[in-house]
């Protein structure tokens, strides 16, 4: 199962959405997002073309769910 995990910067936001919508370009696997961010740069990361906007610090546990529910996605989708 092959996914992206792009780790924002908070130093240059646009230049981390540029590259989101770049690898949006390039492949169909899940693009996840780890940051730091209001809801209103979250949004703006998810109207990129990434699925799934996570804030952090997370937990293991946490963080564990969010990718099996995402591996959980991509296989109900290739039935």
């Amino acid at each position: 199962y092959d996914l992206c995990i792009i780790l924002e910067k908070e130093d240059n936001l646009e230049k981390d959405i540029e590259l989101c919508k770049r690898c949006r370009n390039l492949t169909d696997r899940p693009l996840l997002v780890l940051g730091k961010s209001d809801a209103k740069m979250a949004v703006e990361f998810l109207k990129s073309g990434v699925d799934d906007y996570i804030r952090i610090p997370i937990s293991k546990s946490a963080f564990e769910a969010f990718l099996y529910a995402h591996y959980r996605r991509e296989h109900r989708n290739c039935k």
